[in-house]
């Protein structure tokens, strides 16, 4: 069976969106969601790090992200960032218990916005967040 999630659904597969306040420790810092170290992570200058760490509402981290300098190489790092925020947020209890109780259900980001990271309501796109998921999911359980 598969698994659509986004950051309407509801609990407990809300968890697997970014968009989820879930706290998580990334390079040494503390944040309340894994959008907010998302957005964090492509930034190049100091003051717009600062903007979004201010900043814990993930949909308006997203924002400021839009606006921010972005890495030289963020193009091609960026899948590789995603992983290791997402394994933080997957390695503590709680959320780690909600992705490994999906068991072996295929898992899509609904985003019909955003086709790079999800998927629309006919399962088109990348969806680099759900194959991300799968990769931590199966490494969890070893």
């Amino acid at each position: 069976m598969n698994i659509l999630f986004s950051s309407k659904s509801p609990m407990p597969d809300k968890v697997l969106s970014n968009m989820a306040y879930t706290k998580l420790w990334y390079k040494g810092i503390m944040f309340t969601s894994a959008e907010q170290a998302f957005q964090w992570a492509k930034c190049v200058t100091d003051e717009d790090r600062q903007k979004v760490l201010s900043e814990e509402n993930p949909f308006e981290c997203r924002k400021i992200g839009r606006h921010v300098k972005l890495l030289p190489t963020w193009e091609q790092d960026k899948l590789a960032i995603m992983a290791e925020i997402l394994v933080a947020k997957f390695s503590a209890p709680k959320c780690k218990e909600i992705l490994l109780q999906t068991g072996d259900s295929p898992l899509y980001h609904l985003s019909p916005w955003d086709l790079y990271w999800g998927v629309n309501e006919h399962l088109n796109g990348d969806n680099y967040l759900g194959m991300i998921l799968h990769r931590i999911r199966e490494n969890l359980r070893c």
